[in-house]
């Protein structure tokens, strides 16, 4: 593939999979990537159980082993490694790639009652970036510090208000002739608004009326499909469900400034 196209080939996996979970099995892996022309590679740090778990089930139940991830930066010293994972806030997600390394902690039987353990801790290399995907779903307005928490840098500060006009114009982006098709039942289809209207839902979390909010774009929604508009534009329902929220939490700018918001 790299060969093929002018841009990097990245990889995105699990540390292992059913039986295949051993550490060997996954530098194997990354050897043989690598020599194909991958030097990225963003890594779920759990295993994948594909014959028993569903794919929700996978994403908690097996044990996230953080220390395989960072054990790859150390023996494959010239490639990059993205951690995923179980990441839901920008605290875990320093902790990983702190310069002084990531201490990893494991206990050590050494009788036959388990009652005796020993403490055994290892430093190994930080990762070279943090991937949060379920944390950013859930909780959108979290990304509004990461210039100043990660770079140092001032934040957007935009408020809630400006999100969600530029949310709506990408809105129209989307359902334009311009946006992104798909082929259903060999017809075409643009993004419905069903599907826009559900990321915001979390974008206003953490102020007044949010229960109103959401059940304003469910009624809204569903007033507007009863009366025959199959797909009724976002911006009509997502404004329309504004109301309900106070012009102060609306017009309050999200994110560090200055120095003296805690900035730097």
């Amino acid at each position: 593939m790299s060969r093929r196209v002018s841009v990097p080939v990245t990889i995105k996996c699990r540390i292992g999979a059913d039986d295949l979970d051993k550490y060997e099995d996954l530098v194997n892996f990354i050897a043989a990537a690598h020599q194909g022309g991958t030097n990225k590679f963003i890594i779920h740090a759990r295993k994948c159980i594909l014959n028993g778990l569903t794919t929700k089930q996978n994403r908690e139940i097996p044990p996230l082993r953080y220390e395989v991830v960072h054990r790859l930066v150390k023996d494959f010293p010239d490639l990059q490694f993205i951690l995923n994972g179980g990441i839901n806030t920008f605290e875990e997600a320093q902790s990983h790639m702190q310069p002084t390394g990531y201490i990893y902690s494991s206990s050590l039987s050494y009788d036959a009652t388990q009652t005796n353990t020993i403490i055994q801790s290892e430093t190994l290399p930080p990762v070279h970036g943090v991937m949060i995907g379920r944390a950013a779903y859930n909780n959108p307005l979290l990304f509004c510090y990461a210039d100043s928490t990660f770079f140092g840098d001032k934040d957007p500060c935009l408020t809630r208000r400006q999100i969600l006009q530029k949310y709506l114009h990408y809105c129209e982006w989307a359902q334009s002739l311009e946006g992104p098709q798909r082929v259903v039942k060999g017809r075409q289809q643009g993004v419905t608004t069903a599907l826009l209207l559900n990321p915001m839902r979390n974008v206003i979390n953490g102020i007044h009326n949010v229960t109103k909010f959401r059940m304003a774009l469910n009624d809204l929604y569903v007033e507007r499909v009863k009366k025959g508009c199959a797909n009724p534009p976002p911006r009509e329902i997502i404004e329309g469900a504004m109301e309900c929220l106070l012009e102060e939490d609306l017009d309050k700018p999200l994110g560090r400034s200055s120095r003296a918001d805690g900035l730097y």
